[in-house]
């Protein structure tokens, strides 16, 4: 369901359907928050309207207030111990 042409025969892609100009397959985040912003500029000479339509994203992340510190600490393994893999990571073990 597409908008007629108007009077200069031109179709006014502004009133168009959302399903129109929106890709296939989009994803929930741009189901939810993607919009477009329409700009619009007419010339004082010719009276002709352009329009630009400009996609944008209208979703806030929060951000921390607080940082948090990691701290790391270095260990010295005795060499008479050796490091083996394992299932959830390396281990040291003696030998």
């Amino acid at each position: 369901m597409f908008p007629k042409a108007g009077k200069d025969g031109i179709i006014d892609a502004s009133r168009s359907p959302p399903a129109a100009w929106q890709p296939h397959g989009q994803s929930f985040v741009q189901s939810h928050f993607q919009a477009q912003y329409r700009s619009s500029l007419t010339c004082p000479h010719c009276l002709k309207q352009s329009n630009t339509f400009d996609p944008f994203l209208c979703i806030s992340l929060p951000i921390p207030l607080r940082q948090t510190r990691v701290r790391a600490a270095a260990q010295r393994v005795p060499p008479a111990w050796s490091r083996v893999a394992s299932g959830l990571g390396a281990v040291w073990l003696p030998r």
